[in-house]
């Protein structure tokens, strides 16, 4: 096992990548009461079309397969429920699925050898039936049903819809009432039996935590299982151009005010010399600067009574695009887009807004590493993105320089972007 320095938190960071392909980050925290593990494949929504396992051929499955084996993951072919066995040693447990992974975690005080084997245990142990997937068809409509009703999960539906002409990620996680319906108990396997293996897999255990027996608990339970070799997952290649599959879109729901939601598709691609995790730094510096809570436009937006709130904003990757996802509440709904977008396309930051925003990133990021949450979730992407961790990521930071910034910054090219306004009805 390698032990390296998180320079600039006085954190340790252990890696071993076991015999049978997982990777295991550990990072021992022993001023937190808490223990905090995170099994993540890399299985998203977006994993539609691939060469299965045991194929040497381009298969579909359903739209929100993903997310129908995340929540058949958690069925046993004995026992009590997974959430009551978890409970019984002081720990709750859940998942999620998104567009660029799928995770399983729990949050527990003590008892680490009995919640890490429990984890390891029932996501390494899948056990579907044709009865338990029907039951779960049921389930999953009545919370697509619910997201429905949510204005923003709708605006961030129909955002994501428009921006997309061939990615998946233009689908909703959850899939479809139809793709729903359609998922059956062999899909599940065949993406399991792809997708699930431990070398498209690490695992992140952070917290009040040993590693040399956080390590051994874990090898203990690796060597006692058996998985076939590792077969390298091929996914069908999708070309993603730069425009905007449709510029925006209005709907009509129950709300008292309107909400508008501006998404723009900037390729990464072109900026060369500069890492995924790295840009992302860059990007978000650039989005704080000109639109966090203490930045100029969010202030006058704020007292001109364009804005009902503060603006929203984050930033997701999505193959050589970065989606930059603006949100806000609004009477005044032109003005609101105009302003937004003129802010932006200026591409531009005073040397003393840079300067703060870099201070408050620093801060941001020491003020993390107390979070066993925010250290895994740290390693988590990077891994994720990159298939390595950064410890150097404070030094990045403190290295960066105002003029390399405005260089970087002027090739965001913001021209492609859709706008979806949600109105209340009758407006």
């Amino acid at each position: 096992m390698n032990k390296y320095e998180i320079k600039g938190f006085d954190i340790d960071l252990y890696h071993e990548t076991l015999d049978n392909g997982l990777e295991v980050y550990i990072i021992p925290k022993n001023n937190s009461k808490n223990i905090y593990a995170t099994l993540t494949t890399r299985f998203s929504s977006n994993d539609i079309e691939f060469i299965p396992i045991d194929s040497n051929k381009f298969v579909k499955v359903p739209l929100g397969i993903a997310h129908f084996l995340e929540h058949q993951a958690f069925e046993q072919e004995n026992g009590k429920p997974i959430f009551e066995l978890f409970s019984e040693y002081s720990a709750n447990v859940n998942a999620a699925t998104s567009k660029n992974y799928t995770n399983y975690y729990f949050n527990s005080i003590g008892n680490l050898k009995e919640n890490l084997t429990l984890l390891l245990d029932f996501v390494q142990s899948p056990y579907f039936t044709d009865e338990s997937v029907e039951k779960e068809k049921g389930i999953i409509i009545q919370e697509l049903k619910m997201n429905e009703n949510n204005p923003y999960r709708v605006a961030e539906n129909i955002a994501a819809k428009n921006l997309f002409v061939n990615n998946n990620m233009k689908y909703p996680i959850i899939g479809t009432i139809e793709s729903i319906n359609k998922t059956t108990k062999k899909d599940l396997y065949k993406c399991y039996n792809t997708f699930y293996h431990p070398a498209n897999m690490f695992l992140v255990v952070s917290g009040n935590i040993d590693p040399i027996e956080t390590i051994n608990i874990i090898k203990e339970n690796q060597s006692s299982k058996k998985f076939a070799p590792f077969k390298k997952i091929i996914k069908k290649e999708i070309i993603e151009p730069d425009n905007v599959a449709k510029e925006k879109e209005v709907i009509e729901m129950d709300i008292s005010n309107p909400i508008v939601n501006i998404s723009y598709k900037v390729n990464i691609s072109k900026i060369k010399g500069i890492s995924i995790n790295n840009l992302y730094r860059w990007c978000h510096l650039f989005l704080a600067a000109n639109l966090s809570l203490t930045s100029e436009l969010n202030e006058k937006l704020i007292n001109e009574g364009i804005l009902t709130n503060n603006i929203d904003y984050y930033i997701e990757r999505a193959g050589n695009h970065f989606i930059i996802d603006i949100s806000g509440e609004t009477n005044k709904i032109d003005q609101f887009i105009q302003e937004i977008d003129k802010q932006l396309k200026k591409l531009e930051t005073s040397e003393n807004d840079f300067y703060r925003k870099k201070k408050c990133m620093i801060s941001n990021n020491i003020m993390g590493s107390d979070s066993i949450f925010s250290l895994n979730n740290f390693v988590s992407f990077q891994v994720l993105y990159e298939n390595k961790f950064d410890i150097d990521r404070i030094q990045y930071i403190k290295d960066m320089k105002y003029k390399t910034y405005m260089n970087l910054i002027k090739k965001l090219d913001l021209s492609n972007k859709t706008v979806t306004i949600v109105k209340p009805k009758n407006v």
